[in-house]
């Protein structure tokens, strides 16, 4: 197998095979809840991928031979790992052991990176792993800051959901002859709600984000100041909540007019359109 065929390979094993298996035990075996973490680990996984091959460009000239032994060594593992995966997303979604919750979360961690560099032991050999360990470090380490970092935020969204609504209230308050209130995380503009969920509380765009700076950090590390980078990650995290604020209240003033555009096309796309243009304009700034 080539090196290209073996890289679709791995493709395919990790976002195709493997959510197949989450979604087969979700379906046979457990409840609705063990379903939810398959998202999240596969952001990871890509934001992984996009790391070590940003920071590798010259990956794909090399040459790595396909062993018998590492494939043999490489999949044992990675079935062990997978399993041992399964078998921590089991405790933490059904609430076992709710004393040791972050203890589990890290174990959880562990087992899916290890599985998956065993992956790639298995479809590239060992000497992908001695060529570029540092590398693969260093990804592992940014990823896990991300996934802690998601942690806290998903642990405090109602306070951001607040923080979230004060800005929309700010926002509409320049439409004076308009009914404005709030309930708890609802807001109501004449006869048209919202709920500022999780979702809409900025756990997941502040997420992102903060992948965005982790890799704009890695890859221009040397040709941007210390000082641009600040102020691309300030800016950017004021710019997300900022953003979320934009477009809970065109949602809302839409949704006075039309409820259905407001709730299906403005929710769906509304976020990510203005989350791409709002990085990608400040990005284009502070490359300047």
């Amino acid at each position: 197998l080539t090196f290209k065929s073996r890289g679709v390979l791995f493709i395919i094993i990790t976002y195709l095979l493997l959510p197949l298996a989450y979604f087969a035990l979700n379906y046979y075996e457990f409840g609705p809840r063990f379903w939810v973490d398959i998202f999240e680990y596969y952001l990871f996984f890509t934001f992984f991928i996009i790391l070590f091959v940003a920071k590798n460009n010259n990956l794909i000239k090399k040459k790595y031979l396909l062993d018998k032994k590492n494939l043999l060594f490489g999949g044992i593992s990675f079935i062990f790992f997978i399993l041992a995966h399964f078998y921590f997303i089991f405790f933490i979604s059904y609430r076992l052991f709710a004393t040791y919750t972050s203890y589990v979360i890290f174990f959880s961690f562990i087992s899916v990176v290890a599985a998956f560099i065993s992956l790639l032991v298995a479809i590239f050999g060992t000497r992908l792993i001695t060529d570029y360990y540092k590398s693969i470090f260093f990804s592992i380490i940014l990823v896990y800051i991300q996934l802690i970092f998601s942690l806290i935020l998903a642990s405090i969204w109602k306070q951001l959901s607040e923080l979230i609504l004060h800005g929309v209230v700010i926002i509409l308050s320049f439409f004076p002859n308009s009914t404005l209130y709030t309930i708890g995380n609802m807001i109501t503009l004449n006869n048209f709600s919202v709920a500022v969920g999780q979702p809409c509380a900025g756990v997941y765009s502040l997420s992102l984000f903060l992948g965005v700076f982790l890799l704009v950090y890695t890859m221009e590390y040397n040709t941007i100041s210390r000082f641009r980078l600040a102020v691309f990650f300030i800016l950017g995290f004021l710019g997300v909540f900022i953003e979320n604020a934009v477009r809970i209240a065109l949602i809302l003033i839409v949704g006075t007019y039309d409820r259905e555009l407001a709730l299906g096309f403005f929710h769906s796309n509304l976020g990510w359109v203005f989350f791409c243009v709002y990085v990608l304009a400040l990005y284009y700034l502070i490359k300047r």
